[in-house]
């Protein structure tokens, strides 16, 4: 269904635009062109296409999965969920795939937060986002209308899944169409049918086709104009021995794993970090990579360059730059992380970036400038929007929340909520305050809920506005010049789902907080290394580090125990694993009153290749310090097979020797030094370890 509509443009195109509801129906007879072609391809990769008319291919079997499948919950217009585990690995494309998200609007895809909706693309490949998605049958549906369509999904978790979209309407139009698609391992191939269809969809406007993670490479079916048409299928085989190669270095997140804005302090600390992938067919070596700030008239203050030696397909690789940032002036920064390799073939992403908001409290949480550029409703009068916030710290209060109402209805009343974000999947959750307020006048409206005593301890939280109905005025929306959009408005069309333009538009939400510390805040973990670990071998060493902070700055104390056994109190430790069998590390952080933990169950094994656990050392090692990131002191570890002269020196990050930890000459065996560097920056460092024999080196991160 349509949402951002740009009222004037479609009607006189002199008049500029701004921000509607649904586009302009036009049925236009009802004689449809079929595709009728019966194969179809090789994409650049080489997927081919045959439908059920040709000789040779597929044969139209519909796959009844209602009985044996998962019904999915909660999809609503323009909406999607997921992830759903397929059970095998999928080879789609140069890469693999193990799980996917369902599109309501016939789709589906292995990234999450990709939405495909009217106008869907005019083609495939397509270089706008979304990609990386399958679409059996994208069009305008409307699971939900009238009480009708379904959505299933199944797999036997070995080589076989489906999708199935049942008795689906089209928004506007209505009808009943049954569709699905079958991955297939054993293959790779990639069936689409069609079950019985009645009716049409709106402005003919559907895609059928397949596309790559990187957009640059895809194989479409059909699109504008094309009906699908009952007992038909439709099937892409994947090539044999493809010599198809492609570079694409991408920069795919900053900051966050989402590069959603986010609120500091003043004086708070950055650790500018982000993450790169490989989304090409061969390993790239000629890459650099560079972390910036801007603030908010774009005057750079901060960059930080980060050139990792290479990075294989399908690799993903998080970076962290120094030396660290500090906020110290309120304001809105841009941060930008940027790519680069020589043989890149596609710079639309070699560039990602996010806004920072330092902000003073008591203070406005709010990412617009204040400006509505356009304006948002819907015809059908049922819509909602929210702002989503994580304040920079806790406790905090709202004290006010305030909402744009624009022109363009007979109605300016709508309903005011906030809401906790304990939805599935961190959406919007519980209503926390719920209000329908009505104004007379274009512009800011503020409510003051002092009185109703809303606080947060943690996570985020959503204010949220909903039209009474059709006749309601919209919301204004702001298109950031100056920087990107937050990517923390959200949408309602019958459950909540990330807004379909928040990487370009803004609603104009905002609340007034303050901050209310209690007597005593627990400590919280704030990072933990390894997330997860199921499985040691012998001859392996593994870091495990965790990293607390206090809201109060209470002196904090930590404890390790191994299977209920205490082994170390505010000190790290060596655990020795000498048998096979299943244990439990737990550190607990406590403040004297509070406490936090992290737990890690771990399998250790006895390889056979190497039973003596208790032997030398193989090989020289130099391992991660200990406790990494770490603050002005920590653990050196090495290992050495055999007497040997070696030197430890520390290298900042532009390649400059800071100092020289030790040098000399050590027996073999594992060694142990205190690492104590007071006098240094925060940032990035790094420990090289020369040998007679090998250099080694490990990167070192110091937090103040």
């Amino acid at each position: 269904m349509k949402r951002l509509c740009f009222t004037a443009l479609l009607l006189i195109c002199a008049f500029g635009f701004s921000v509607s509801a649904d586009s302009d129906i036009n049925l236009q007879g009802k004689s449809f062109p079929r595709n009728t072609a019966d194969t179809g391809g090789p994409d650049d990769f080489g997927y081919i296409w045959m439908d059920s008319n040709e000789t040779g291919g597929p044969v139209f079997e519909w796959l009844d999965i209602t009985a044996v499948g998962q019904l999915v919950s909660g999809l609503g217009d323009d909406d999607f969920t997921g992830p759903f585990d397929l059970g095998f690995s999928l080879q789609y494309y140069w890469y693999s795939v193990e799980s996917l998200f369902i599109g309501s609007n016939g789709y589906i895809t292995f990234d999450a937060g990709a939405l495909l909706s009217q106008p869907f693309p005019d083609s495939i490949p397509d270089a706008a986002a979304p990609h990386n998605y399958i679409a059996p049958y994208a069009a305008d549906w409307y699971p939900g209308l009238n009480g009708q369509g379904e959505t299933w999904f199944w797999t036997n978790s070995i080589d076989s899944a489906a999708v199935s979209f049942i008795n689906y309407s089209a928004f506007y139009i209505g009808g009943a169409h049954d569709f699905q698609v079958i991955l297939s391992n054993s293959d790779n191939s990639i069936k689409f049918q069609y079950g019985e269809q009645q009716g049409l969809v709106l402005n003919h406007d559907i895609l059928i086709g397949i596309e790559s993670i990187s957009g640059a490479v895809g194989l479409e079916h059909s699109h504008d104009g094309y009906i699908a048409f009952a007992d038909f299928a439709i099937e892409f085989y994947y090539p044999t021995g493809s010599s198809f190669e492609y570079h694409d270095l991408a920069a795919w997140s900053i900051v966050n794993p989402t590069s959603e804005a986010f609120f500091m302090l003043p004086n708070e600390i950055l650790l500018p970090s982000g993450i790169i992938s490989n989304l090409g067919t061969e390993t790239i070596s000629d890459l650099t990579t560079a972390f910036s700030i801007s603030d908010e008239i774009g005057q750079p203050i901060y960059s930080s360059p980060h050139s990792p030696a290479s990075i294989d397909p399908d690799e993903s690789m998080e970076l962290y730059y120094g030396p660290s940032w500090q906020a110290n002036t309120a304001g809105k920064y841009t941060l930008e992380l940027n790519v680069q390799a020589d043989l890149d073939q596609n710079p639309a992403n070699d560039a990602i970036r996010a806004s920072c908001y330092v902000v003073e409290l008591p203070g406005s949480l709010q990412y617009d400038d204040g400006i509505a550029n356009s304006n948002w409703s819907w015809t059908s009068g049922s819509g909602g929007l929210a702002q989503r916030s994580v304040p920079p710290a806790y406790h905090c209060r709202i004290d006010s929340i305030y909402f744009y109402i624009a022109a363009g209805n007979t109605r300016s009343e709508f309903i005011a909520q906030i809401l906790d974000d304990d939805g599935a999947n961190g959406a919007p959750g519980t209503i926390l305050y719920a209000d329908t307020v009505e104004t007379e006048e274009m512009g800011y409206y503020g409510l003051d809920i002092t009185a109703e005593d809303i606080s947060f301890a943690s996570g985020a939280f959503y204010v949220a506005w909903f039209m009474v109905d059709a006749s309601s005025s919209g919301l204004g929306m702001d298109t950031p010049q100056d920087g990107p959009a937050s990517r923390q408005t959200w949408e309602f069309t019958g459950s909540w789902m990330p807004f379909r333009h928040k990487d370009t538009h803004d609603a104009l939400i905002g609340c007034y907080v303050s901050h209310e510390p209690p007597e005593n805040s627990p400590p919280e973990i704030v990072a933990r290394f390894p997330v997860q670990l199921d499985t040691l071998l012998s001859g392996s060493d593994h870091l495990f580090w965790g990293s607390a902070q206090d809201p109060d700055n209470d002196s904090l104390a930590w404890e390790i125990t191994l299977d209920g056994v205490l082994i170390s109190e505010d000190s790290s430790t060596v655990i020795n694993f000498d048998s096979t069998g299943s244990y439990e590390i737990v550190c607990r952080v406590s403040d004297n009153e509070f406490q936090d933990s992290i737990v890690w169950h771990i399998d250790f094994f006895i390889d056979a290749l190497n039973p003596d656990v208790s032997a030398k050392p193989g090989a020289w090692a130099l391992h991660p310090l200990y406790p990494n990131p770490f603050n002005n002191s920590a653990t050196l570890r090495f290992s050495l097979p055999k007497r040997d002269q070696i030197a430890l020196d520390l290298f900042d990050i532009q390649g400059k020797q800071v100092t020289s930890i030790t040098s000399g000459v050590y027996t073999a065996g594992d060694h142990s030094l205190p690492f104590e560097m007071p006098n240094l920056a925060s940032g990035i460092y790094f420990i090289r370890m020369s040998t007679s024999y090998s250099t080694s080196i490990q990167k070192a991160v110091l937090l103040k």
